[in-house]
């Protein structure tokens, strides 16, 4: 974030600018520290084979790209499970009678 302030050499500049100076970096830090505190630990046995390489390769992000799969999991997950509700609510829809068309005209014809 950049401020500036015309008059900051003066008395009530150079104050001005210190105050802002302090509520910027308490801010920043209270933002930083809600940030890192919203965060949780999850933990997994790996086979050792596996750490090796995964320490081989310290130019791969492995929170980043662990953190991504997860997501994108869940995202499917969560996809599937709508998928399976919709199916569920659509057995127990009876089948109508007459052609979708003709529903459609009969209700046109009302408006």
């Amino acid at each position: 974030m950049k401020i500036l302030v015309t008059g900051g050499a003066g008395f009530i500049g150079s104050r001005l600018v210190d105050n802002l100076t302090q509520i910027i970096y308490t801010w920043t830090l209270s933002t930083f520290l809600w940030i890192k505190m919203s965060t949780e630990t999850f933990s997994i046995r790996i086979k050792k084979e596996l750490k090796a390489k995964i320490k081989a390769l310290k130019h791969v992000k492995w929170q980043k790209e662990i953190e991504k799969f997860i997501e994108d999991r869940i995202r499917l997950e969560e996809l599937k499970q709508t998928l399976n509700n919709i199916d569920e609510t659509l057995k127990n829809i009876k089948k109508s009678k007459q052609p979708a068309w003709k529903t459609i005209r009969e209700f046109r014809e009302k408006l």
